[in-house]
């Protein structure tokens, strides 16, 4: 059910416990929360009793329109920042808070500790998002060391959609961190703009939904990436 800030006891109503831990859930570029990919991985978080919230910014991350999507990070960041708030005023510990992003999720993770008066404990990133965020010269709008004390990432698609450099505190990559096998294509060698086609089937939407299935099963089965 939907988080009103403003009345605690849509908290509560919720099923949310401070005694547990607590994910958030970002989704990436032209992304819902209701992706199959994402509930594989909410209902990996929820069988090991974690408090779950997914956000769910899919008006302001619409398909084509990539930089569209990437100033509306900022915002998304902000406003999942009150959340963060509003569940530590009521007792949520910042230690038992996690943020996993994918994607431009994962940035958004991120950002949320630019609106904290103390930045989030852990963070766990997803293929963050490479197009066009190399470019920036500064690292207040993207993933970086700084925005958590425990920051773990997965590639599982490095040097193409998803960033190869290590802005984790420890990274992962699975199979060398690039593409990954039964993904189709290859997106970096089409001459096409990998952003504006990042939904087309030729281009490897696999890659997608593969790091869900390496994450979620690695977690339930406490293999690694784990709070514990």
């Amino acid at each position: 059910m939907p988080l009103n800030i403003k009345n605690p006891l849509t908290l509560y109503q919720g099923g949310f416990s401070k005694q547990r831990e607590t994910v958030f859930i970002v989704h990436g570029f032209n992304g819902t929360a209701i992706d199959r990919h994402l509930q594989f991985l909410r209902d990996a978080y929820l069988s090991r009793d974690f408090n779950v919230i997914t956000v769910d910014w899919r008006p302001l991350t619409r398909y084509p329109c990539y930089v569209h999507s990437l100033i509306n990070t900022r915002l998304t960041a902000q406003c999942t920042a009150q959340i963060y708030s509003f569940l530590t005023h009521y007792g949520a510990s910042r230690e038992k808070i996690t943020c996993v992003g994918h994607s431009l999720g994962a940035h958004i993770c991120g950002m949320i500790s630019n609106h904290l008066s103390k930045k989030q404990y852990r963070i766990i990133g997803l293929d963050p998002a490479r197009p066009l965020i190399e470019r920036m010269k500064s690292n207040r709008f993207r993933l970086s060391h700084d925005d958590a004390s425990v920051i773990q990432v997965l590639h599982t698609n490095a040097g193409f959609l998803g960033q190869e450099d290590n802005t984790g505190h420890m990274n992962y990559c699975v199979n060398g961190g690039r593409v990954q096998p039964y993904c189709k294509g290859n997106p970096i060698s089409e001459k096409k703009n990998i952003i504006y086609e990042y939904k087309r089937p030729d281009l490897g939407i696999s890659i997608k939904q593969q790091f869900h299935t390496y994450f979620s099963s690695a977690f339930i089965k406490k293999k690694y990436l784990n709070n514990n």
